[in-house]
């Protein structure tokens, strides 16, 4: 995906938890593991966490579900 459609998937994460912070460091390196899945995927993912997890996320908690549901490895995990 772009940077710019996974900018605005995060959005929705700093909308629904207030003690997430977007920061540059977190957008570059969340942009790392997660960045080469389907925008429509990732969207998914994070939308269906927010509506069930009432605290902030991590990258661990939409890798392995954007993998399963994509059936591709991200480009982090590319080199093992």
């Amino acid at each position: 995906m772009k940077k710019e459609e996974f900018l605005k998937t995060l959005d929705l994460i700093d909308g629904a938890y207030n003690n997430f912070t977007i920061t540059e460091k977190l957008v570059n390196v969340w942009f790392e593991f997660l960045g080469s899945f389907p925008e429509d995927i990732f969207h998914k993912v994070v939308s269906e966490y927010i509506m069930e997890n009432p605290k902030p996320p991590a990258i661990s908690d939409f890798y392995g579900r954007c993998e399963k549901i994509s059936g591709f490895r991200s480009r982090s995990r590319e080199h093992e």
